[in-house]
């Protein structure tokens, strides 16, 4: 037998079925919002496949997901096609890509001419020491050897990926130590996504200066005081590391948010387990569509506290959410979650608008 072209030593477990990988991989692209997000191409798709096969199903959990499809279209994708050429090494290629990630992120362009690229890449070879690659042979290294950009159009440049483009800015301003522009955007869109990831990815110094911004920005800013609870709340759950008091003051803030009247929805869950509730907390602050909808943010009801609960739910959980999102996208997401759960038929969910007789029950029976 053979693996990877090699023998199999005696006595070695035989490779995994075809078969059985894919099902592990869609399993796993079921289970995160993350790789929903990303498996939209089939090169995403088998990204996703050849970071499985490289580095096994921890790579693609968290922020590392970004860094591991980086990695292997600029370092692997040659390698894998077996093509033997120079290649643009992974450090320099970063300093191009970061660059023009905040460029497009600064000027809400998901486009860019090719001209204009070429001349931002002519600025930063001006700034290499070491053997600067003129900026047509670092755009077509880009476009052709590792695929991190494409031409979707003519002259027209463009991210593989929305996400990639994301993670490569806020990759920026960590490693520039500009931190300020996160947090003054963070209430648009893709500032907020670029801002969770580079909380996830920061040195513990930068991490809670984010964070610590972010608190001063939710005090001061009372007109979305509401998106950038639910944005603290997100970046807290992303971090490796917070001062504790900087995480009592998060989530008194949010708390406080949570309660106030406006847009909200109750949602029980018919399991205490601490666990169980923080697991769909975390797929719902996840969920690109009602990320991008202006986000959420969780309370959770001590059961002195709860509302009147639903018929046949004896002491569920019950999380008060708050945000600007659709009630249909939130039922969707809640759907998808309940449905990768190891125990499906076990979880009982139903979400109800307060100050109104509406029940949306998401369970086995009524799906």
């Amino acid at each position: 037998m053979v693996q990877h072209g090699q023998p199999v030593p005696a006595g070695a477990h035989p490779p995994d079925p075809p078969v059985r990988l894919a099902g592990q991989i869609v399993n796993l692209i079921r289970q995160s919002p993350q790789l929903r997000e990303l498996t939209t191409s089939p090169l995403m798709c088998a990204l996703t496949c050849g970071v499985f096969l490289d580095r096994g199903p921890a790579a693609l959990a968290g922020p590392e997901i970004y860094s591991a499809f980086v990695d292997m279209l600029i370092e692997r994708r040659d390698i894998e096609r077996g093509i033997e050429r120079p290649r643009l090494p992974r450090s320099v290629a970063s300093i191009f890509l970061e660059d023009l990630a905040c460029y497009m992120l600064r000027n809400g362009f998901t486009e860019v001419p090719r001209e204009r690229v070429l001349r931002r890449f002519a600025e930063i070879s001006d700034t290499l020491t070491h053997g600067a690659p003129p900026s047509d042979a670092v755009l077509t290294a880009l476009l052709v050897e590792s695929g991190m950009l494409v031409e979707p159009e003519v002259d027209r440049i463009r991210f593989l990926h929305q996400t990639l483009q994301e993670f490569l800015a806020a990759q920026w301003f960590l490693h520039n130590d500009e931190l300020a522009p996160l947090v003054g955007r963070a209430h648009e869109p893709v500032w907020r996504a670029t801002l969770v990831m580079a909380v996830a990815q920061a040195r513990h110094r930068q991490s809670e200066e984010l964070l610590s911004r972010l608190l001063d920005r939710f005090r001061e800013d009372r007109l979305r005081r509401p998106a950038l609870a639910g944005l603290l709340q997100e970046c807290v759950r992303n971090t490796h590391r917070l001062d504790p008091s900087l995480r009592r003051a998060a989530e008194d803030a949010w708390q406080t948010t949570g309660s106030d009247p406006g847009q909200s929805w109750f949602l029980w869950l018919n399991s205490a387990d601490p666990s169980t509730t923080s697991s769909l907390t975390g797929w719902l602050l996840a969920e690109p569509t009602l990320r991008h909808g202006g986000g959420l943010t969780f309370v959770e009801l001590p059961y002195s506290e709860q509302p009147t609960p639903p018929p046949d739910m004896h002491h569920p959980a019950c999380l008060r959410m708050r945000g600007r999102v659709g009630l249909g996208d939130l039922v969707d997401a809640a759907v998808a979650w309940r449905n990768v759960q190891p125990s499906t038929d076990h979880f009982d969910l139903v979400i109800s608008v307060p100050e109104s007789s509406m029940l949306v029950r998401i369970s086995p029976d009524h799906p």
